[in-house]
């Protein structure tokens, strides 16, 4: 399935990398040093059987590829919602 996200205003929200490391989640390795560290997203699609048969009814997190101490060569082009901790600014 392909994804077509609309070409308008992004809004990137930061969030903690927190992964799940229990029952049916597997953490990749090229994950694992995303781990506590906090990074930009946006909100993607809700995945489906199509995307993922673990991840399915949540939101596909897509970083902003262009921030510092993302590597878009090393790092996923997505992560899911449930792994990650909106951080709010107080």
């Amino acid at each position: 399935m392909i994804h077509i996200l609309k070409d308008t205003e992004v809004l990137f929200k930061a969030y903690l990398v927190s992964l799940r490391r229990h029952g049916k989640f597997i953490v990749k390795p090229e994950c694992e040093e995303l781990d506590g560290k906090h990074f930009l997203f946006r909100e993607g699609w809700i995945m489906d059987e199509v995307d993922t048969d673990i991840y399915i009814g949540e939101m596909a997190m897509i970083p902003d590829f262009e921030q510092d101490g993302w590597s878009a060569e090393k790092y996923p082009t997505w992560i899911a919602s449930g792994d990650l901790l909106e951080l709010i600014e107080e």
